[in-house]
């Protein structure tokens, strides 16, 4: 089942009722006035679906038209209330029927949570004592709301013994179901338990974590068996803690479905990546391989073994095991009667399989004999050709039209060379030698897996290259433009060379700007320019080579300054906590190159909240080497 988030967020609800055929013909009724941008019309007739759904007790159908009546009448609003349709819902929560309202609740929480991450920097700056408080969502601070979204989903969480009793396919009708069997998350709970669980994964993103967070390591029993997760209880100060409702969540899930082995199993795989991605630490390889492991024999007759197969497939591929992930992503692709997970399984293979191909290379091939090198899995030989490129080109995104387009073109060069088989299915690099006595110009190297170059079922990589003896230093950044050519052989100076500057367009093309010539000592020069980006291009006899692109801009005058740098003692404080601070006052001045900390000076420092509001001062004053120090109490009133 996909996240409920997208769907009823959105409410797109395109799947056909099940219900009486009048209902059946006002459902599309609903999609024609949308389609024709009736929005007073479809509400009238959501409202006729609803009343008719709740008589029949058809109450999937009745939520579902509820929640799209609701969202539209809060589009039509949202121009003079933004939260409308999150007020509609709430209000219309209060009277309806018992068994709609731990779905609505979940829908409600849905769209605060929607909206918050929308407006989430608005929250993050609003300190309690910004304004009143009150039912006005507009007012409330970053904890309110996240208590709100939360508060609506224990509600919803608290009706389990009559959501646990609800076949999930009752409910079909709100939500768009995967390439698997329902019963992996047999009941409504399993829905509402699962949008729950990815809500707490959001915020702890959302949330900074307080200095007496809740973690876990490796060794917790996060990563234990069934058997010891199930029996940790958690002890921390942190009693808000996401992770701890997670886990608190996940064991709920687990203890539902003893008697139902395959939607443990789904939960279990769930709860090891959860612990994963929340893990204190990254050295998670080893325990993981061995849960995984126990999980493929308590699978033995499951459908969901090719799914475990595939997840332990993918962990041995991250520890570069690749031969031990293809016998077991193989027997996972003739595992169980689910063609989702055996497909994955079999992608898996197609991928240790499969030819991969990278070039690295010096950009200037001469006489000098550049190597350039070749990373490549699943080759024996590779196949290269040298084609004519326009230097103006420098896309390094190569689509397939613009394969097209190079491979349909003459090649000045082809040869191939012969590769030490990969039979570990790893990456391999080999060296090899530049063919340079070529005409002077650009050109584009393109290596292929096979003879043909074909496109499809084939591996190809390319990497642009000039032939040419120049060699051109420049400088970017502010002032006159300057740079030098040489002789990329003898290192001599160029003198006489042309070189122009071209200059980027708006439609990311070049467009010729200006051109000198180099003097004696092969040095160039070019006046100030206002910000902009560069191409330079030398010629100098039958030869030529563009530099890298660069920014050119012209920056203010350099007034001597002073600069103050803060240090705190922590990253995150508690209301009440002392926040300790250090600072070290400087002096620079880039005209004469003068820098230095500055000594015995007074200072002023002012704490102040996200909104600006100083909240305290302190008088400092600079030692011999130019630090202070010093400390103030965070206030319990207001968000920093």
């Amino acid at each position: 089942m996909k996240p409920l988030m997208k769907y009823l967020c959105a409410i797109l609800l395109s799947v056909s009722c099940a219900g009486a055929a009048t209902r059946e013909e006002q459902w599309k009724q609903v999609d024609e006035q949308i389609n024709k941008d009736l929005p007073k019309s479809a509400i009238t007739t959501l409202e006729a679906i609803d009343a008719s759904a709740r008589a029949d007790k058809a109450w999937a159908e009745a939520i579902r038209a509820t929640a799209q009546r609701i969202y539209m009448q809060g589009r039509i609003e949202e121009g003079q209330r933004p939260t409308a349709a999150i007020e509609l819902m709430q209000k219309t929560m209060v009277d309806s029927p018992a068994e709609m309202k731990p779905m609505l609740g979940v829908i409600h929480s849905l769209w605060l949570w929607s909206y918050f991450q929308q407006n989430e920097w608005t929250f993050r700056q609003r300190s309690p004592d910004a304004g009143p408080v009150g039912d006005d969502i507009k007012t409330w601070d970053l904890r309110r709301i996240l208590n709100e979204i939360d508060g609506g989903f224990q509600k919803a969480l608290a009706q389990g013994d009559a959501l646990k009793a609800i076949p999930v396919a009752d409910f079909e009708k709100l939500y768009k179901k995967r390439n698997a069997d329902d019963a992996e998350r047999p009941t409504v709970y399993d829905l509402v338990a699962h949008e729950v669980l990815r809500f707490y994964a959001a915020q702890e993103l959302a949330t900074v974590e307080a200095e007496d967070a809740f973690t876990f390591g490796v060794d917790s029993p996060a990563f234990g068996t069934i058997e010891e997760f199930l029996a940790w209880n958690p002890q921390s100060t942190d009693e808000s803690s996401s992770k701890r409702k997670s886990i608190a969540l996940y064991q709920q899930l687990l203890r539902n479905h003893e008697q139902r082995p395959i939607a443990r199993m789904h939960v279990n795989l769930e709860r090891l990546d959860w612990a994963k991605s929340t893990v204190t630490g990254t050295e998670t390889q080893a325990i993981m391989e061995k849960r995984l492991r126990e999980c493929v024999e308590l699978s033995a007759g499951l459908d969901q073994q090719a799914l475990v197969r595939a997840k332990l497939a993918q962990l041995l591929i991250e520890s570069k095991r690749m031969k031990e992930a293809l016998e077991i992503a193989l027997l996972g692709g003739e595992t169980g009667n689910i063609k989702n997970y055996r497909a994955i399984c079999l992608s898996i293979v197609d991928r240790i399989r499969a030819p991969e191909i990278q070039l690295h290379t010096e950009k200037v091939w001469n006489a000098a004999q550049p190597e350039f090198s070749a990373t490549y899995r699943n080759v024996t030989r590779l196949w290269f050709r040298l084609y004519p490129k326009n230097w103006k080109d420098e896309n390094d995104y190569i689509d397939e039209e613009a394969w097209k387009k190079i491979l349909s073109q003459k090649a000045v060069r082809e040869w191939s060379v012969e590769l030490p088989a990969t039979e570990d299915y790893l990456e391999r690099v080999q060296t090899l030698t530049a063919q340079w006595d070529l005409p002077k110009g650009n050109y584009r190297l393109v290596a292929s897996a096979a003879e043909s170059f074909a496109m499809q079922k084939n591996s190809l990589h390319q990497a642009p290259v000039w032939i040419s003896d120049l060699a051109l230093v420049q400088s970017q950044g502010t002032g006159v433009a300057r740079g030098i050519v040489m002789n990329a052989l003898s290192g001599k100076p160029i003198s006489e060379a042309t070189v122009e500057r071209w200059q980027q367009n708006d439609r990311g093309g070049y467009v010729k700007n200006n051109e000198v010539r180099t003097n004696e000592e092969g040095v160039f020069e070019f006046p100030k320019v206002a910000r902009d980006n560069f191409l330079y291009r030398v010629l100098y006899n039958d030869d030529s080579i563009v530099g890298e692109r660069g920014w050119m801009y012209e920056r203010g005058s350099d007034k001597a300054n002073e600069v103050i740098h803060l240090f705190t003692d922590r990253a995150i404080y508690r209301p009440g906590q002392t926040v300790r601070f250090k600072g070290i006052a400087t002096w620079y001045d880039r005209t004469k190159n003068d820098y230095h900390t500055v000594a015995d000076k007074d200072f002023t420092v002012i704490f102040s909240d996200a909104n600006n509001k100083e909240i305290a001062q302190l008088k400092v004053r600079s030692n011999r080497l130019g630090s202070f120090n010093g400390s103030f109490t965070a206030p319990t009133d207001r968000v920093l």
